[in-house]
């Protein structure tokens, strides 16, 4: 009875399942965006997942979120955790900054904002942006308005560079900020 009773604990121990963690999930979002490397989260997020900016909703499949990522990863961006809040096993709350070429330009520093990620079934289901931390929109505006303006009388071929959200967007928007830079 001794020898059935250790197996079956030799058995239950070895067919466990690691235990979720929203921690590493959010871990890995971070180290995708700052390697553009989309298989690290893929396999941690859901097909119809919701991502949201603010009152915006940016994308809400997969498929749009990597259309978007694609597009953020042309910028280099350089993305870091500093805080994490779990609030339960089904959602979490995190503060990040994250800088790239775009933003460098736009504002002049790290945009840091608070996000909240939602679970379902240890799969990552929604990221919403609810709060910009210490940034100042009207610069970014101000900056963005003089780019356009410089590539609307200038470099007609690139006009609407910043609406675009494809891959080819984001590079005619490196290319008009290089353009911008160098007149």
């Amino acid at each position: 009875m001794k020898n059935i009773v250790f197996l079956l604990s030799i058995v239950t121990i070895g067919c466990s399942t690691p235990k979720f963690n929203p921690e590493n999930v959010v871990k890995n979002y971070v180290r995708a965006l700052n390697t553009g490397n989309f298989n690290l989260i893929s396999a941690n997020i859901s097909d119809s997942l919701l991502y949201w900016e603010m009152e915006y909703l940016v994308s809400d499949s997969k498929d749009k979120f990597y259309e978007n990522f694609k597009w953020d990863s042309v910028f280099l961006p350089q993305v870091e955790l500093i805080e994490f809040i779990s609030l339960g096993k089904d959602s979490a709350s995190v503060i990040l900054s994250k800088n790239c070429q775009r933003i460098q330009f736009l504002q002049g520093k790290n945009l840091v904002c608070k996000q909240n990620y939602y679970f379902e079934n240890n799969i990552l289901t929604k990221i919403k942006n609810t709060k910009f931390i210490d940034e100042d929109f009207a610069i970014w505006a101000a900056n963005l308005d003089s780019l356009n303006i410089f590539i609307d009388a200038n470099h007609s071929d690139l006009s609407g560079f910043a609406n675009d959200i494809s891959l080819k967007g984001a590079q005619n928007y490196l290319k008009a900020i290089d353009l911008y830079k160098n007149r």
